[in-house]
């Protein structure tokens, strides 16, 4: 079993070792007679044909072997969308380098979206510069000064006064009654006087009676008859005196009587007077009290509306402070708005760049192949050689070999 081991590898190696010698040769041969291509060996992008290249030894051998082929013309159709005709910077039969503009991709877009970009700066500097509005402070509302305590001591005094003057007439007016109703001393003597006179009447009577009877009779003396007229004279000359003195004693009844009259009479007045007194001094009270109610009232309105003042002051601040907040927050979104814009205008700026040629070369042909809407499509027919460097530039635009 280990000889058939040991033969077995034997076999491998000379097989082995004969390939090694066989691919050494046809190695060397192939590069002497050029027709070798490894994958060290430059290639077109485009059609995938080796250029001028440098191939390396694969055994490590210092010469090196240059493999040349012929450079052979190419054509390149470029397809470019253009805003008008003259962003279109070539024209047929113009030789044209490497990276040299063929068309300004949209130079009036361009334009426009760059004054768009001024004058979205030129908001973003005008809101950055715009003071911040501040709100103003709270307006202050002077306090109401203090009131005194109502007092009704005076009215309540006058009051007082008024009924105690009124319990005193009222007491003077039942006395004077009284008193008006008592019988009179003057009556008394009218009385007496009276009878007194009517007694001398009767007597005068009486002694006229008696010297009438006198005369009738013959035997009378005649100096009787003359005392009893003397007498009957002085009777008759005393009676006038007597009616004078009961004349003169109802006078005096009279005056007495019309005094008490007077009397009940000033006090029923004084009592009136004290009454309309009282009654003033009850709408004195009244009125004060009114007075007072009334103040208390516009003190409480005014006081009202000063809360209310306060309480609009503290509106307005805070709506003052919530509009300078939105007007914050707005001037920051705006803020954010423009410069989202700016950002945005920008990104269009920089993706609008123009068309460069990706050879050098000479235009072949310039020719128009559809309008759609405002932007026109051209193609551009470049010729360039076939070993000349690709542009490396990322804005390149669609294209097609024939």
């Amino acid at each position: 079993m280990d000889r058939i081991f040991v033969t077995t590898v034997s076999c491998l190696s000379i097989g082995a070792w004969w390939c090694l010698v066989t691919t050494d040769k046809q190695t060397n041969g192939a590069v002497a007679s050029g027709t070798f291509t490894p994958s060290a060996v430059a290639v077109d992008r485009f059609n995938d044909r080796p250029d001028t290249s440098t191939i390396a030894n694969l055994r490590g051998v210092d010469n090196q072997v240059t493999v040349t082929q012929r450079k052979s013309t190419k054509r390149l159709k470029i397809e470019v969308d253009v805003a008008k005709p003259q962003d279109l910077k070539v024209k047929e039969g113009q030789h044209v380098a490497t990276n040299q503009l063929i068309a300004d991709y949209r130079q009036s877009e361009r334009v426009a979206l760059q004054a768009e970009l001024d004058r979205v700066k030129l908001s973003i500097a005008k809101l950055k510069s715009t003071p911040k509005v501040k709100p103003l402070p709270v307006v202050k509302v002077k306090q109401l000064k203090s009131t005194i305590a109502p007092n009704y001591d005076r009215e309540n005094a006058e009051i007082a006064t008024a009924k105690t003057k009124i319990v005193d007439l009222q007491r003077k007016l039942q006395l004077a009654r009284k008193q008006a109703n008592a019988a009179l001393p003057e009556s008394a003597k009218v009385r007496s006087l009276t009878l007194s006179a009517e007694d001398l009447q009767k007597t005068i009577a009486r002694q006229q009676q008696k010297i009438d009877a006198l005369a009738t009779m013959d035997d009378v003396d005649k100096a009787i008859q003359d005392h009893e007229a003397a007498q009957l004279t002085k009777l008759k000359q005393s009676l006038p005196e007597a009616l004078a003195q009961v004349q003169e004693a109802k006078a005096k009844e009279e005056t007495t009587l019309a005094s008490r009259q007077s009397k009940i009479q000033e006090i029923e007045l004084e009592l009136a007077n004290a009454e309309r007194d009282l009654q003033l001094a009850n709408a004195q009270l009244s009125s004060a009290v009114e007075k007072n109610s009334q103040a208390a009232l516009d003190r409480q309105i005014a006081e009202n509306e000063r809360q209310e003042k306060v309480w609009r002051a503290q509106l307005e601040s805070i709506k003052q402070s919530e509009v300078a907040n939105l007007e914050a927050h707005e001037r920051d979104f705006q803020l954010a708005q423009l410069q989202l814009k700016k950002q945005q205008l920008e990104r269009q700026i920089a993706s609008l760049t123009g068309i460069t040629a990706p050879f050098a070369g000479t235009v072949r042909r310039v020719k128009l192949l559809s309008q759609q809407g405002t932007m026109l499509r051209y193609e551009v027919g470049l010729m360039y050689a076939q070993g000349t460097v690709q542009n490396r530039s990322d804005a390149i635009p669609v294209w097609q070999e024939d």
